[in-house]
């Protein structure tokens, strides 16, 4: 690029006079760039286009199977005790429901725990620093020095372990807890530890037992050492009546003609007890392993008696989970939750109650409700349609440069280039395709049993040109629909043909999305234009403003080549000037000293 002399000689303003010297030539860039601009916006405008017209046509897919307009409703006559979900597979019926007894989620509220020196309890607080009271309130000392021991939770059938060692602290348990299946939280308000199952019914239920002494004086320590006998405890109960039944057979046995019997049967439940406390599986010592479980099995004989009932969480509260129990027609229904599915329909109890009338019948208002809907849909895409098409010409506007903008108000410029836009797509060839093509399947017939069916012989049709707003002229009226105020007051042919012919309404309805989801996979298919999806040449499009890159930098190399070419003319002439003016002050000089 050649050195750009400004006029310090010649006096001339040379940016002014080489920008309109190079004016035709700069107008050239700028108006590739308009094309550009509008060819994004047209770009922009199509890709919002499209993502309606793939909508629609998703309605339509949904619908082209008569499987969908297959809908049942069902009511109950004390909707306070149960909400029914109708599905698939449901019956047209009246039945007489009961609803027995509600599923519960096991919890367990522990007793309040205090620690030895009065001090507040905290999640921080060790298990070993805890104190418990007797039923007068008298401290038993002693128990926390048994501390270090374990205790099992037990949830559907698997079992985890807890340790408690010397410094475990509340909070520590408590993570132990909640990775054992339960979900458990210690309140420091009410200084009591809550233990929840984490989901409804019996099977869901949970129960703690202690595995030796340290862990049975850690849950009383901690408050949720509830009596396994409580009615309310009955896992735990039960598995301590069944380790006392081992115990009391085997105590009275011959050590090693217990160990020969029990590892007679690698499949019972005491065989896998001795097996866990083998601690060499490759050399087992039965032996050893027989006295330690000798001395687990006498712990829980020992404890599932009253002898140490003093050290029981009386004041823990522990609620069984249960199963929720129906009858329908009289047979009996139950679930782990309220949520109960007998063939298709679902109960989704709330309260117990007796004699509730099941009444499931076709839902004819469904029906009506998806015709209506998909039509609201295709309302707004055509009306779209309509608008962009025929939209008021932009003639004279065009995208502005930035030194227009920088002549204009924020408010001026978006106004102006919204008008633009209204019409980029105006009398586009894509869209006017689309238009058409929505319209013609729309008013088509459809053949059912050798006649020929239409909208309008359901009473679903187009207004007159002058009963319709702008841009409304191919919207779909049904007569008699409440929220259309131009055609509330007709006959609702629709709903009577629902009620009265309703495999009629299924076939045209599921016939016509059937055709126009086709027509639209048509208008949409992959070409050397555009792209499969796409309902205008978007190839194109991508091609073409690439193309415009390339020829805005061109144009722009050019304008620079050519203002380049007037400052070396006018850099030559500024130096031939500084010329002349040295010699002239030079001759000066010759004059003047004379």
């Amino acid at each position: 690029m050649p050195t750009r002399v400004t006029g310090m000689n010649s006096g001339l303003d040379t940016e002014s006079l080489i920008s309109e010297l190079v004016k035709a030539r700069s107008y050239k860039v700028d108006n590739i760039k308009k094309d550009k601009t509008r060819l994004e916006w047209k770009q922009e405008a199509w890709k919002d286009l499209n993502k309606d017209l793939k909508s629609l046509q998703s309605k339509f897919s949904s619908l082209r199977y008569s499987s969908a307009y297959k809908k049942k409703t069902s009511k109950a006559s004390n909707s306070a005790a149960v909400n029914v979900i109708t599905g698939e597979g449901a019956m047209n019926s009246v039945q007489t429901l009961s609803i027995k007894q509600l599923a519960k989620t096991g919890y367990l509220t522990g007793q309040k725990v205090t620690t030895e020196d009065g001090s507040a309890v905290k999640k921080s607080t060790k298990i070993s620093e805890l104190a418990l009271k007797d039923a007068d309130g008298n401290k038993i000392s002693g128990l926390a020095d048994v501390v270090g021991g374990s205790f099992t939770v037990s949830v559907g059938g698997k079992e985890k372990q807890i340790e408690i060692k010397e410094d475990t602290t509340i909070s520590g348990l408590v993570s132990q807890l909640n990775s054992a299946g339960v979900t458990a939280n210690f309140d420091e308000k009410n200084g009591r530890l809550f233990i929840g199952a984490t989901a409804s019914g019996k099977e869901n239920d949970f129960a703690i037992t202690a595995d030796n002494a340290g862990g049975f004086a850690a849950m009383s320590l901690m408050g949720i050492n509830v009596d396994p006998s409580a009615a309310s405890n009955t896992g735990s109960a039960d598995k301590y009546a069944r380790l006392k039944g081992y115990y009391d057979v085997l105590n009275g046995q011959d050590k090693s003609d217990a160990i020969s019997a029990i590892t007679s049967d690698t499949t019972t439940e005491i065989y896998k007890m001795l097996k866990a406390e083998v601690t060499d599986e490759s050399n087992p010592d039965f032996d050893a392993a027989y006295d330690k479980l000798m001395e687990k099995l006498q712990y829980a004989s020992t404890i599932s008696g009253s002898s140490n009932s003093a050290f029981y969480s009386t004041g823990a509260v522990k609620l069984a989970g249960e199963d929720a129990e129906i009858e329908l027609n009289g047979a009996t229904f139950t679930s782990s939750s309220n949520n109960i599915e007998v063939n298709g329909l679902t109960f989704e109890c709330k309260a117990v109650a007796d004699d509730i009338t099941i009444t499931t019948e076709d839902d004819t208002q469904g029906v009506y409700d998806m015709v209506k809907d998909i039509l609201k849909q295709y309302n707004e895409v055509i009306n779209k349609l309509d608008k962009l098409y025929n939209a008021e010409s932009a003639k004279g506007y065009e995208p502005l440069t930035d030194d227009e903008k920088d002549a204009m108000s924020e408010k001026e410029i978006e106004k102006w280039e919204e008008k633009i836009k209204d019409s980029i797509l105006r009398k586009d060839s894509n869209l006017g395709n689309v238009f058409n093509s929505l319209k013609d399947e729309m008013a088509g017939a459809i053949e059912i049993d050798g006649k020929k069916w239409y909208l309008s012989d359901f009473g679903i049709n187009t207004p007159s040109y002058f009963e319709s707003e702008d841009f409304e002229h191919s919207m779909y009226h049904i007569d008699g629909d409440p929220d259309d105020l131009t055609t509330s007051g007709k006959e609702d042919k629709l709903k009577t043909l629902i009620a009265t012919d309703p495999d009629t309404v299924v076939s045209f309805f599921s016939g016509l999305a059937s055709k126009l989801y086709n027509k639209m996979n048509e208008l949409s298919a992959t070409s050397s234009y555009s792209s499969f999806g796409s309902f205008y040449d978007d190839k194109t499009v991508k091609s073409d403003l690439s193309s415009y890159e390339s020829k805005i930098a061109d144009a722009q190399q050019k304008l620079t080549e050519y203002e380049d070419k007037y400052y070396a003319k006018f850099a030559a002439m500024e130096k031939a000037l500084a010329k002349l003016n040295s010699s002239s002050s030079y001759l000066s000089g010759l004059f003047g000293g004379q």
